[in-house]
C-alpha cells in the first residue's frame, strides 16, 4: 500500500492547522475585517473543512484502492506478483536454511549461519508473530507449513492471512477515511449554505422605514396652503 497516502494526509493536516491559526489571527487583527468578522470566520471555517475533507477523501480512496489491488494480486498470483516476488524468494531461502540439521535445532532461523537481516526477512518475521501463520505462499508452492522464526509451525497460510488483513482492515480504514472526508465537505457546504441563506433573508434597514420618513431630494416637499 505504501506510505504515500498517510504521509500526504499528515502534511495536509499540519498545513491546514497552521493556515487556520494564521488566517484567524489575521482576521481578528486586521481593522478592515473586524466589521465583517462573523462572515470571515464562517468563510475561513468552510475553507478549512473543505480542504481537510478533500484530503481525507483522496487519501482514503487511494488507501482502499491499493489495499484491494494488493490483496487480489497476493491471493491470485502470490509467487509471481511484483509486490510479493522478493518475499517469496526470501521465504524459500530461509526455508532451505531452516530444514538444515543444525538450523532445525535453533529456536529461530535468525540464529542460523548465513542469515541476513533484510527487509524481506523483517516482514516475514512480523507476519509470523502478528498473524500466527507460517511460510509465505507455501500453498502456492506446495511447501509444508513450517515457521521460520519459531517452532510453533502454524498451519495457517501467511498468504491468505495477509489478504484478509488487507481487505478487512486497510481497505476498511480507507473507506472510513473517505466517508469522513465526505462528511467534512458536506458540513462545509451546509455552513456556507446557511450563511448565504441568512444573509439573503435579512431585510435592508432602508426598507423598514416608513414612506413619510424618506427624503427624496434636497428641497422641501411641496405643501399647499389652500
Amino acid at each position: 500500500v505504501g506510505r504515500g497516502p498517510a504521509a500526504t494526509l499528515i502534511l495536509v493536516c499540519a498545513a491546514v492547522v497552521v493556515g487556520y491559526v494564521v488566517t484567524m489571527r489575521s482576521a481578528f487583527i486586521a481593522p478592515h475585517v473586524k466589521e465583517q468578522l462573523p462572515s470571515a470566520i464562517v468563510f475561513i471555517g468552510t475553507c478549512t473543512l473543505t480542504v481537510l475533507g478533500s484530503a481525507c477523501m483522496l487519501c482514503g480512496h487511494l488507501c482502499a484502492q491499493r489495499a484491494t489491488l494488493s490483496a487480489s494480486a497476493i491471493a491470485v498470483e502470490c509467487p509471481f506478483a511484483d509486490a510479493t516476488r522478493s518475499l517469496v524468494r526470501e521465504a524459500e531461502a530461509l526455508r532451505v536454511a531452516r530444514i538444515q540439521p543444525k538450523c532445525a535445532e535453533e529456536p529461530t532461523v535468525a540464529r542460523c549461519a548465513g542469515y541476513r537481516d533484510t527487509w524481506e526477512a523483517v516482514v516475514l518475521e512480523a507476519m509470523e508473530s502478528e498473524f500466527g501463520c507460517s511460510t509465505f505462499c507455501y500453498s502456492s508452492l506446495g511447501l509444508t507449513p513450517r515457521t521460520l522464526f519459531s517452532k510453533a509451525n502454524y498451519q495457517v497460510s501467511c498468504q491468505m492471512t495477509l489478504v484478509r488483513h488487507l481487505e478487512g482492515f486497510l481497505a476498511d480504514v480507507g473507506n472510513q477515511m473517505y466517508y469522513e472526508g465526505f462528511m467534512l465537505v458536506l458540513c462545509a457546504l451546509g455552513a456556507a449554505f446557511f450563511k448565504v441563506s441568512s444573509a439573503c433573508a435579512q431585510t435592508p434597514a432602508r426598507l423598514l422605514k416608513s414612506s413619510s420618513d424618506l427624503d427624496y431630494g434636497a428641497t422641501q416637499p411641496f405643501v399647499s396652503y389652500r
